[in-house]
Parts: structure tokens; sequence; C-alpha cells
């Protein structure tokens, strides 16, 4: 696999299915606690919403590109190798800024869901 380091960036981890389909999975109750101070469920249904509504606003060159295959403790996005590098590159930064994901999500509340 090309980018050996992208292989466990934490708290993601890479998944090679095919030669240039991969899933990126992560657990979905590390960030309980933005979830609970917005009274939101924390679910892999609503990281999909967040992600989804991140990539309708802010990759759009990556909007449509992923399948989801969530479940009770984890999300995990299928696509190609390059546009889950491309996401997570962009997203991880986000994904540990609490303010930053706190916005995205309330913005996501106002105007989408």
């Amino acid at each position: 696999m090309e980018d050996l380091d992208l292989q466990r960036i934490h708290p993601f981890e890479i998944l090679q299915y095919e030669e240039d389909f991969f899933g990126l999975y992560f657990p979905i109750h590390d960030r309980y606690e933005i979830f609970d101070d917005l009274e939101l469920e924390n679910s892999s249904a609503t990281w999909v919403d967040i992600i989804e509504f991140y990539l309708e606003n802010e990759l759009t060159d990556l909007q449509g590109q992923f399948s989801y295959e969530p479940n009770e403790e984890s999300c995990e996005l299928r696509g190609s190798f390059n546009d889950i590098k491309e996401f997570v590159l962009n997203f991880r930064p986000l994904y540990f800024n609490d303010d930053q994901l706190t916005l995205l999500i309330q913005e996501m509340q106002e105007n989408w869901y």
C-alpha cells in the first residue's frame, strides 16, 4: 500500500479491501463530550451526517465519493485511497478541535438536519 504513514493515524485506521478501494475506520465515542454538551446523540448515523455536511460545505470535490458502513462502535468511510487521504488530511484537524467541531455540528443542526 502506498503512503503507509497513513495506515494508522490516530484515531483513524485505513484498511485496504482491494487495489484502490479502502476503508477509513474511526471509533464514534472518542468525542462524546462534544455530543453531550450539544445534547446530541453520539451515533455512527450522526457521524455520517456530520461528514456529509462537511463534504457538502468544505470539501465539495469529495462529495459523493464515499460509501459508509456505520455500526454501534464505529463509522467507516469507503472509497479510493487518494480520496480517503484527502479527507483525513482535511478532517482530522477539525476532529480534534473542540471549538471547530462544535461550530460545524451547530451549523449542521441549524441549516441541514
